[in-house]
């Protein structure tokens, strides 16, 4: 049985698309139907999280809202205090 005890952060680029998602690094996924070996399973909660959906009519994944992402950045306006 898998324990998984160990978490991180990997920092990826989907087609010059940077994003990134919370891991568990595991000693080997496996292979996939075709015979390569798997070396990063990307996991629905990382999927919803940057609007990365599959095609299923290419086996693609589309990044249309991935590419289209906006940042906005808040920040606190504090005036100093008078004393």
């Amino acid at each position: 049985m898998l324990s998984l005890r160990v978490t991180c952060v990997v920092e990826a680029e989907l087609e010059g698309y940077p994003f990134d998602f919370q891991a568990y690094p595991v000693p080997r996924i496996g292979h996939d139907e075709t015979g390569p070996e798997i070396d990063l399973l990307i996991g629905a909660t990382a999927m919803e999280q940057w609007g990365l959906t599959l095609d299923p009519k290419t086996g693609r994944i589309d990044l249309r809202r991935l590419k289209r992402r906006e940042f906005t950045e808040y920040f606190a306006l504090t005036q100093p205090k008078r004393g």
